[in-house]
């Protein structure tokens, strides 16, 4: 017979058995508080309210518990109530014989669990991905909020999609910013850019299928390819982008044309056309992920590829979190109008979507011309700090690295020697609070790329100096 303190049971009795209901109560609960699955301190139930849970008398209840006050194992408090005693719980030893096998999606979740895992911390120097968060228009935001709170709507459920005036001001966004093609109906709102690339997988592969991606690329998002069973191909890039004509076929191409992510390039006129006949010649789709594009510093206004797609190929991806905040949780996806519906209810069976509060204040902010003033206002003070952050780093560490392009965005990628360790350093610069992403996490198949991604939104001039002179002292 098995030992009741090896496992813990529910406390509901169990009524096949022979053992009175009183004595199952005791050894249950001390298996309870034995095992932990009580923890120390832990407030229980009044017993008129626990023997009412468990279909129980409550003499049976108040019994049970004096026994085990008895034992030590409990602690009665007048007019406080009955609590778990400290220093009574026992770890079994694990039980010998072998777990069940994973099935082989847990399995591919699990392998890919590091290229999303969240990186503790907190602040510091030279986080990438991270915007100034003291920038945030709180003021406006709030006053917005005030407003959209008198919205009984946003305690009911709404449009998986998004709300229709959020995608409708987005739709109007894009097409002045990005020129995109679009109307507010292929336009679906998620929690991030993560969550894009999660509802475009489970839409658009099978196990098994392939994806191109730029070697180096963002591995967050190869995650989500991975993770549905996808091939990831790997593609080496140059400064111009990827060479489509060198990709192998493919049910989908992921890139980042307007600012190559990690190495900070940007994907000229004659590659996007190549990619764009590649996708038809392959029956093949494009991902373009936009993470960063609204911060430009040089040279002519960029137009995303979708808005050159005559043929339905592009799936436009953007996100809030690099332009305002990461906690909004907001995100986009701009479907071609054949796939939107698709789309549309497959977000309707993964989630019933995100805030109904948080997308009505975004719609005002985005209407009011608020986020346009905002990035009006941090790609001049980005632009600044890149330029700043290049200058301290060709003067202290310049000639044991090279700094890629700063045409736009919040980062700029310095690489180093590839023989040497840039995960290395990165966990020696990490225990000073200097976070170095080394690229060598983005890499697929090279080897012969190695540096780090150097992130200045959320790190204010003034700490420059000293998070380079520890990049400088660092470095071999």
């Amino acid at each position: 017979m098995t030992d009741p303190t090896d496992e813990f049971d529910s406390l509901f009795p169990d009524r096949s058995s022979r053992l009175p209901i009183g004595r199952q109560l005791v050894e249950r609960l001390r298996a309870a508080i034995r095992n932990g699955g009580l923890a120390e301190g832990t407030r229980l139930l009044p017993s008129r309210e626990l023997a009412a849970r468990i279909g129980v008398s409550r003499n049976t209840v108040v019994a049970a518990i004096e026994q085990l006050v008895a034992e030590g194992y409990l602690v009665a408090r007048v007019g406080s109530g009955t609590f778990v005693a400290h220093g009574m719980v026992r770890r079994s030893a694990a039980v010998a014989g072998t777990p069940p096998l994973l099935p082989p999606g847990a399995r591919r979740h699990l392998d890919v669990a590091h290229a999303v895992a969240f990186a503790p911390g907190g602040l510091g120097a030279f986080r990438d991905g991270l915007p100034d968060l003291d920038a945030f228009p709180l003021a406006a935001w709030q006053r917005l909020e005030r407003r959209a709170r008198s919205l009984t709507a946003r305690f009911a459920y709404a449009d998986p999609a998004g709300d229709k005036r959020l995608r409708a001001a987005l739709a109007q966004h894009l097409r002045q910013f990005r020129g995109l093609s679009l109307s507010e109906d292929d336009v679906l709102i998620v929690e991030g850019a993560q969550s894009g690339f999660t509802l475009i997988a489970d839409v658009m592969l099978e196990p098994g299928d392939a994806v191109v991606c730029e070697d180096p690329s963002y591995a967050a998002a190869r995650a989500a390819f991975t993770a549905r069973g996808a091939r990831v191909l790997g593609v080496p890039i140059d400064d111009d982008g990827l060479v489509a004509d060198d990709a192998p076929p493919a049910r989908l191409a992921y890139v980042t044309p307007s600012h190559q992510f990690p190495l900070g390039g940007v994907m000229n006129a004659a590659r996007r056309a190549s990619l764009l006949a590649w996708a038809q010649r392959n029956d093949a789709y494009i991902v373009e992920d936009d993470y960063d594009s609204e911060f430009r510093f040089n040279g002519a206004p960029l137009q995303a590829i979708q808005g050159s797609d005559s043929s339905g190929r592009v799936i436009y991806v953007g996100t809030f979190s690099k332009v305002l905040a990461p906690g909004l949780r907001v995100g986009y996806v701009v479907a071609p109008p054949h796939l939107a519906p698709a789309l549309r209810a497959a977000r309707a069976v993964g989630s019933l979507g995100t805030s109904a509060l948080t997308q009505a204040v975004l719609a005002d902010f985005v209407r009011e011309g608020y986020l346009a003033r905002h990035v009006r206002r941090l790609n001049a003070e980005y632009q600044r700090r890149g330029e700043y952050l290049c200058e301290l780093l060709r003067d202290r560490a310049g000639d044991r690295l090279t700094i890629g392009p700063l045409t736009g965005g919040m980062h700029v990628t310095v690489r180093i020697d590839a023989r040497h360790d840039d995960a290395e350093i990165a966990a020696r610069a990490r225990e000073r609070r200097v976070f170095l992403h080394p690229l060598s996490d983005q890499c697929i198949a090279r080897d012969d790329v190695r540096g780090f991604i150097l992130g200045f939104g959320s790190t204010p001039r003034e700490a420059m100096p000293d998070a380079v002179d520890v990049l400088a002292e660092l470095l071999p």
